[in-house]
């Protein structure tokens, strides 16, 4: 120990403590952001956008903490110095997870938008979503005209073709929603062609629902960022450090 017989934490135990701070300041991000992986629309809607900005808000924060770990495990630096490496190893993610999160609430909330509303000509990605289910919904329909079973649309004359044509993804997105959105049709509630459950409810309105909730969980990222960044000097300069 040097200095003027200041007690503090070791190097070890600094690293230590900064990346087990920063792993705490953004848990709830991280858990957050990998939920928006697994939601069909998020993925959907957002598209490679949403992905990209999802691996940024589940990656910042470890990148950070790591390089904070080695930094102050390894190196030699004056009390300052050790200061500024926890700030930013606290405010680099802070701030790509603010950007990231106003984003996704930015994006989700204006999805959520048109997808609730009952207009399906408007917007482009809507409107074309409702021509892949009416593909889908023609096969079913044709299927059970001469069924005298239960029908499973996948096995259906017709269904691998227009599963592995152009609007395939779309159907396979169509699918997931109305065997977990608890709904039928697109634009407007239908027989249901992939489940045997009736729904009042479209899954575009599903859709919008899910997006709309999204947008608000996003929000409270940014808020939880800002916060992050305000207290990242504050944390920095209580933490004892070893001179």
């Amino acid at each position: 120990m040097s200095g003027k017989g200041s007690v503090g934490l070791s190097n070890r135990h600094l690293a230590s403590a900064t990346a087990f701070i920063t792993f705490a300041c953004f848990s709830y991000p991280i858990a957050v952001a990998g939920g928006w992986f697994a939601d069909p629309s998020v993925v959907w809607w957002l598209g490679l956008k949403g992905l990209v900005l999802s691996l940024l808000v589940v990656t910042a924060a470890p990148t950070a903490a790591a390089a904070a770990f080695i930094l102050l495990l390894r190196g030699r630096y004056s009390i300052d110095a050790k200061r500024k490496i926890i700030v930013a190893a606290l405010l680099i993610p802070a701030l790509v997870t603010l950007c990231a999160g106003f984003e996704v609430w930015s994006s989700a909330g204006y999805a959520s938008k048109y997808l609730i509303s009952t207009d399906c000509t408007r917007v482009k990605g809507k409107a074309d979503m409702q021509v892949s289910w009416a593909t889908a919904a023609g096969v079913f329909d044709r299927c059970i005209e001469s069924a005298t079973t239960a029908v499973d649309t996948r096995q259906c004359p017709g269904y691998k073709e227009i599963a592995d044509g152009a609007a395939g993804q779309a159907i396979e997105y169509l699918a997931t929603m109305e065997e977990t959105g608890s709904c039928t049709g697109w634009c407007s509630p239908s027989t249901p062609i992939w489940t045997s459950t009736p729904s009042r409810d479209a899954c575009s309105f599903v859709a919008g629902l899910v997006l709309k909730g999204q947008a608000s969980v996003a929000g409270t990222v940014v808020a939880h960022a800002a916060v992050v960044t305000v207290a990242a000097f504050g944390i920095a300069k209580a933490m004892p450090i070893e001179g």
